[in-house]
């Protein structure tokens, strides 16, 4: 009992020592060539309407580095006409994509659905991904998350090309 109980002793008695003091954050420059268009998707099916809408507000929220630009898509393949209403009085900062057709026995719901928004309304004009410009960024939240104050920025940092 009492060589089970001096291990526990030491470890409760022990303290590391303190961290160093975090500098202030410089903010996030990124050079002109380098000015991201973040496509958020969020795709739904039977979500609420205010579940959809606190993960839309808060992509929406979130801040960007200067000149760059966001788009978010709501893909609904519930065909909801509440969520298309909604997403109507965002436009143009949100786009509400829905009417895809599912093959009989279809099981493929939201990767589906978001297959369809980049190949029919976000990338329709390009004949290869690779004719997409590297200042492209797609991201997706599930209809219940929603996206930090910082997200973007921190995430487009780390994206950008550090020796271009």
């Amino acid at each position: 009992m009492c060589s089970r109980l001096v291990p526990l002793l030491i470890l409760c008695w022990y303290r590391s020592p303190p961290l160093p003091a975090k500098k202030p954050a410089e903010p996030t420059v990124i050079p002109d060539h380098h000015k991201f268009h973040v496509r958020v998707m969020v795709p739904c099916y039977k979500e609420s309407l205010g579940t959809i809408q606190n993960t839309v507000e808060a992509a929406l929220d979130a801040d960007l580095p200067p000149g760059s630009s966001r788009t978010v898509y709501l893909c609904d393949d519930g065909k909801d006409a509440d969520k298309k209403a909604w997403a109507a009085t965002k436009a143009p900062n949100v786009v509400y994509v829905s009417g895809r057709t599912q093959a009989p026995g279809e099981i493929n719901g939201k990767s589906g659905n978001l297959n369809n928004a980049l190949r029919n309304i976000i990338y329709k004009d390009y004949e290869t991904p690779a004719h997409i410009p590297p200042t492209e960024l797609v991201v997706v939240f599930d209809a219940d998350m929603a996206a930090k104050k910082c997200f973007f920025v921190k995430v487009l940092e780390v994206m950008r090309d550090q020796d271009a």
